[in-house]
C-alpha cells in the first residue's frame, strides 16, 4: 500500500499543528549537546561515539510521538538512554556498515545508509529487538532495488 507524498506530508504538518516549538526546540537541544561535546578535545569525540546511538533512538522516540499524536516531550531523547546497549550496538554496527560499504565507492556508502536508515524508528517501535535484528528489518523496509540488497 503505498500513500502519495501529498497526504504524507499533510499528515506530517496535522500531527505538528501546535507542536512546532517543541520539535525545534527539541532538535535544538540535541544539536547543541552535539556541538558541545565536539569542542571538547580528546574526549569529546570519544563521548560523541558512544551517545550518538542513545540520542538517535531518542530522537526516533520522539518523533514517533509526535507522528502518532502522543505525549510528547523534550525528555524524550534522553529515553534512547533506557535501551543504551542496543542502541549503541547499533550505531557502531551501522557506522561500521556503511564505512566498509563507502571504501567500495561512494555510491555504495550512500545506498548503505539509506538502508539502515530505519534502524533507530524500528528500535524505538520495539524495545526487545537485538541491534542486527533491527538493522536487518531496516534493509527488508528499505529494499529500494527488489532483488538487490545491501
Amino acid at each position: 500500500m503505498k500513500t502519495e507524498n501529498v497526504v504524507l506530508m499533510q499528515m506530517a504538518r496535522e500531527s505538528l499543528k501546535w507542536k512546532w516549538g517543541l520539535a525545534i526546540g527539541t532538535f535544538v537541544v540535541y544539536m547543541l549537546i552535539a556541538v558541545v561535546l565536539q569542542i571538547i578535545p580528546i574526549v569529546g569525540p570519544i563521548a560523541s561515539l558512544i551517545i550518538s546511538g542513545p540520542f538517535a533512538l531518542g530522537l526516533a522516540i520522539f518523533s514517533l510521538s509526535i507522528s502518532r499524536n502522543q505525549d510528547t516531550k523534550l525528555e524524550q531523547i534522553f529515553q534512547g538512554f533506557n535501551n543504551f546497549g542496543t542502541a549503541l550496538g547499533a550505531y557502531l554496527l551501522m557506522v561500521l556498515f556503511i564505512l566498509l560499504w563507502t571504501l567500495l565507492l561512494i555510491i555504495p556508502g550512500i545506498i548503505a545508509a539509506i538502508s539502515y536508515s530505519m534502524t533507530f524508528y524500528i528500535l524505538a517501535d520495539d524495545n526487545s529487538i537485538k541491534a542486527m535484528e533491527a538493522i536487518d528489518k531496516s534493509k527488508k523496509m528499505m529494499d529500494i532495488y527488489g532483488s538487490i540488497s545491501v
